[in-house]
């Protein structure tokens, strides 16, 4: 008797087990171990914007070598019209920075993107022909060179100097001394010459 007791509890307690079993179904808490878990997806790299293109410095005796190689070389002067009318480097045009990016769409707009072009500033001290050179990079020009040393390195150099009265104005291609005249017409091959001692 005693034993059939024994035997029924035991089996009472199988009975419990599996029903306790079917409830919460296999594995830990209720879930299914076999269940496939979401993998986390690989963060992505950052996107690492492209560097720009560096400034090209020349120095004097490298300017004077396309200067003699190069006729279609564009030397840009980038101080005011009253310092280029005062001293300036033989065969520049004047654009002063501060009207270099109007000129992007007007006198620049018609260039070849591959003619070489120096700009200068004042010296080595003084940054607006790098600034300049910058923004004609940043619109395509691949041969844009910055004269470091400028007017100053010129002048110290003892080479010649143009002034106000090399100002030619009305010629069909730039000329030594030639201001560039902001926004010029289409219908014009180049800008007008402004006086040189009057621009802005």
């Amino acid at each position: 008797m005693k034993r059939n007791n024994l035997m029924a509890i035991g089996l009472g307690l199988a009975l419990a087990g599996y029903a306790a079993t079917a409830v919460a179904g296999p594995g830990c808490c209720g879930k299914d171990s076999s269940e496939k878990q979401p993998v986390a997806k690989p963060a992505e790299a950052p996107i690492t914007p492209a560097p720009a293109a560096k400034v090209n410095y020349i120095t004097l005796a490298q300017f004077r070598e396309l200067q003699a190689k190069h006729p279609d070389l564009l030397v840009v002067d980038v101080l005011s019209a009253a310092s280029f009318a005062k001293n300036h480097i033989p065969g520049a045009i004047n654009v002063p920075l501060g009207r270099l990016e109007r000129e992007l769409d007007g006198y620049f707009a018609k260039l070849a993107k591959d003619r070489p072009i120096v700009v200068y500033c004042a010296s080595a001290k003084c940054h607006a022909s790098t600034k300049a050179a910058e923004l004609l990079m940043a619109r395509g020009f691949t041969k844009v060179m910055d004269y470091q040393d400028g007017l100053a390195g010129w002048q110290e150099a003892k080479l010649p100097i143009g002034t106000a009265e090399n100002c030619k104005c009305g010629m069909a291609k730039e000329q030594p001394g030639c201001c560039v005249k902001p926004n010029p017409p289409k219908a014009e091959s180049r800008p007008a010459c402004d006086s040189c001692d009057s621009g802005k």
